[in-house]
């Protein structure tokens, strides 16, 4: 398998995020919260490395993630009981 540099250099152009392996290797994660965490890295730093502020409302979250917000909330739970986010 290889990583298709072309798309990969358009997304460093537009911000991008680090996730750390630990977070990958963590068995008390879903799938699902491993991906909103991951998200949420995309937001951390914009293209001029400038942090960001806020990240997007709820409502973009899940519309950008294509899940509802019951599902959301569910899988924001794990990342909040084993302290990905405060």
């Amino acid at each position: 398998m290889k990583i298709n540099m072309e798309k990969f250099e358009k997304f460093n152009r537009c911000g991008y995020g680090v996730s750390p392996s630990l977070l990958h290797k963590d068995q008390n994660l879903t799938i699902e919260a491993k991906g909103i965490y991951c998200y949420f890295m995309c937001f951390l730093m914009t293209v001029n490395n400038e942090p960001c502020l806020q990240l997007p409302k709820v409502e973009e979250i899940v519309k950008d993630l294509n899940i509802s917000e019951n599902r959301y909330y569910k899988h924001l739970k794990l990342l909040k009981e084993n302290e990905y986010i405060i």
